[in-house]
């Protein structure tokens, strides 16, 4: 599907954002023009959803972090760790819907970047946006990434 727009946010898509810098992320997403600040909007995409999802598991009471499982034969404790992005939204995702926030269907977009490792729209894609310099997002991946996991960052900042 082709999404025809000069903007990662839609302008009509309306959000009420209280953390301020990620209202002004938000708003710059919804202001930024694709056409000649493609990487700029990669990059804040990555940034707005991640911030999105620490916001929505504060304001929950969800924890983030994980304790890594010892390797065998190590009697010492291990030191819990920061989920990575794919595992924070996995877990905003599942709170989503067992609250009745957001249904499966509305969660099927950004459960589908959770699976597709070398895809355009994944969840690997936006992290090489950010940390890859041999890897360009293109104004089309970036606007159908942003379709798909329309529904789950509303559901985000809904509740």
């Amino acid at each position: 599907m082709a999404v025809h727009r000069t903007t990662l946010i839609p302008k009509h898509f309306k959000l009420s954002i209280t953390q301020v810098r990620i209202n002004r992320i938000y708003d710059e997403l919804q202001r930024l023009q694709l056409k000649w600040f493609v990487n700029s909007g990669a990059v804040l995409l990555r940034v707005f959803v991640e911030l999105s999802v620490d916001e929505y598991a504060k304001g929950h009471a969800l924890s983030l972090r994980v304790h890594p499982k010892p390797k065998p034969g190590n009697k010492k404790a291990t030191i819990p760790r920061e989920m990575k992005l794919k595992e924070k939204l996995k877990t905003a995702a599942d709170h989503l819907e067992s609250k009745g926030i957001c249904t499966k269907q509305q969660l099927q977009g950004v459960r589908a970047l959770l699976q597709k490792k070398n895809h355009p729209l994944s969840v690997d894609s936006l992290n090489a946006y950010v940390h890859n310099q041999h890897y360009s997002p293109s104004l089309g991946d970036l606007t159908n990434t942003w379709h798909n996991i329309e529904a789950f960052v509303s559901g985000l900042w809904k509740a």
